[in-house]
């Protein structure tokens, strides 16, 4: 049974994982890949509006205090948010610039999160500024195979730049006095720098628009240590002292969360109690309003970890497997296929088709490499404009014993090889095939941002318009943001909207700058220059 998100309900397709989160004082949720981008988008609001409710009341009580306004615990942690923030940028344009000089391509910078502010040029790098101020990324395309040290270059930029600028600020500080003394603006950049290289180097997974991948600190340690190195395989049983090694590491971990507990508990009742040095009212709720959530979580976390499973008989927990997402080729079907395009390349499609017909016929119809190589062969007989007999051999696979997982993806790559087309005269056959596919998966975001981009295309600008704008504000792929971002401009300038169409026509480059989505743009900003002056 596939399986189902836990907030919208939406079924997985065959082969999809969705993720699992546990959210402190809830059971565990499956998320599909929208809803757990909904969550971080709600879980980093919710961490700015405490770092804004910070900075006011820290305002309030220097004003009222009559002190400087670094000298406020709120407005120093409010200015520390927003510091770490904007050194991001910075962070963001040393992986940019080795990127740059490393040959990599197709390189823009996200800053932030959430639904896009501005975007702007820097440096020839397009920058696109998010609502949400947490997080950035650098995104590049490798020209050719990658790299183990030019990568290991390009993810070490971003944390140097952080430490050149900490290592620039030390001799403004004031002497001997780095943990006390009054708080200065040198002080408050050199914390904001250290906060920034922390978060990086300190190795975890983080969620993105390409879903969850390693940080800085991880992506250091697989290129020094775990470079092309295959997976550990999975175990089905273990010996009694990895169960005992597990029991203890366990119960470990359940003492140091309960003394945390403790020890969060404390701080929070002690502003209450009676003593000769009296607090503030305003430095006792401050207090709280820190310790007890601190409190709370780590009693929850004791708890989840005092009845978590020791069962050791099988690797990893639910939600955790490792999937392979490349295709299986073998080095006789790479070369097979190396041979189809070149005779695609040179305009020989019968040639190709015949050579990928060989391939097909030794493969099962149910793999994923069979899928694969018969789109090849779909975009090989579009190249020599049969339709016809590329939708008929759409229609039999979509007909057959194939997973829906698969279906779906020839259905879907099938239409965007027409809808990538600058003139397309199959407009009609891509639109009944996307329909298709939608009945199939009626919640796959990306199926409707492909029809919505169909329709747009077809002069339905209506239907389109709801389908485009669901995919760009949920879907959390990029090439879905982007692709999507510029047929609602296409949409918005038949409404006469311009000013809003010229704004998405330019996010999608950053979100998407693939060369056929690049050359539409192109074409249609200049049509709307020349229509504007004409």
């Amino acid at each position: 049974m596939p399986e189902r998100c836990d907030i919208c309900g939406v079924s997985a397709l065959e082969g999809q994982g969705f993720v699992v989160e546990r959210i402190p004082f809830r059971r565990a949720r499956l998320y599909c890949p929208a809803c757990h981008r909904r969550l971080y988008l709600r879980l980093y609001t919710i961490f700015a509006i405490i770092a804004l409710a910070f900075g006011c009341w820290g305002v309030f009580a220097a004003v009222n205090a009559q002190t400087k306004l670094l000298d406020s615990f709120g407005v120093w942690f409010a200015t520390l948010f927003l510091l770490q923030w904007v050194l991001i940028f910075p962070h963001e344009v040393g992986h940019a610039i080795v990127a740059r000089l490393s040959g990599l391509a197709q390189i823009r910078i996200l800053i932030g999160a959430g639904k896009p502010i501005f975007s702007f040029n820097f440096l020839g790098f397009p920058v696109l500024v998010n609502r949400i101020p947490f997080g950035g990324l650098t995104i590049f395309k490798h020209v050719r195979a990658p790299s183990r040290w030019r990568h290991l270059l390009v993810i070490a930029a971003g944390p140097f730049v952080n430490f050149a600028a900490a290592a620039a600020v030390w001799p403004f500080l004031p002497a001997g006095h780095l943990f006390d003394g009054p708080w200065t603006v040198s002080k408050l950049f050199l914390a904001a720098n250290l906060l920034v290289l922390v978060e990086n180097l300190l190795p975890h997974s983080m969620y993105t628009p390409f879903g969850m991948i390693g940080n800085d600190g991880l992506q250091l340690w697989v290129c020094l240590f775990r470079w092309n190195k295959p997976l550990r395989p999975v175990r089905t049983t273990s010996s009694s002292a990895k169960v005992r090694m597990h029991q203890f590491a366990k119960w470990t971990g359940f003492a140091l969360l309960a003394i945390a507990t403790l020890f969060f508990s404390l701080f929070t009742v002690f502003p209450w109690i009676p003593t000769p040095d009296v607090l503030t009212l305003q430095s006792k709720l401050l207090i709280t309003a820190i310790m007890l959530p601190l409190a709370l979580v780590a009693g929850w976390a004791a708890m989840w970890t005092a009845r978590s499973t020791s069962n050791m008989s099988s690797a990893g927990a639910p939600g955790g497997e490792q999937r392979m997402r490349g295709i299986p080729y073998t080095p006789e079907q790479q070369r097979s296929l190396h041979e189809a395009f070149q005779c695609a390349d040179r305009k020989e499609f019968a040639r190709a088709d015949a050579i990928v017909d060989q391939l097909m016929a030794s493969i099962s119809s149910s793999s994923p490499v069979y899928a694969q190589i018969l789109l090849f062969k779909l975009q090989f007989i579009l190249a020599s404009n049969d339709i016809d007999r590329a939708e008929k051999l759409c229609l039999d696979f979509i007909n057959g014993t194939a997973s829906s997982e698969h279906k779906i993806t020839v259905l879907d790559g099938f239409v965007a090889s027409i809808l990538y087309d600058r003139s397309s005269p199959y407009l009609e056959n891509a639109e009944r095939l996307a329909r298709l596919a939608l009945d199939m998966a009626p919640e796959t975001l990306t199926l409707k941002g492909s029809l919505g981009g169909v329709l747009a295309e077809r002069g339905k600008f209506a239907e389109a318009e709801p389908l485009l704008v669901e995919c760009l504000n949920r879907s959390p792929a990029l090439h879905d943001q982007g692709i999507s971002a510029y047929y609602l401009a296409v949409v918005k300038a038949a409404a006469g909207k311009l000013k809003e169409a010229r704004s998405l026509v330019k996010r999608s480059i950053v979100l998407h700058p693939e060369p056929w989505l690049v050359a539409k743009a192109e074409s249609t900003l200049k049509n709307w220059d020349e229509r504007g002056t004409g």
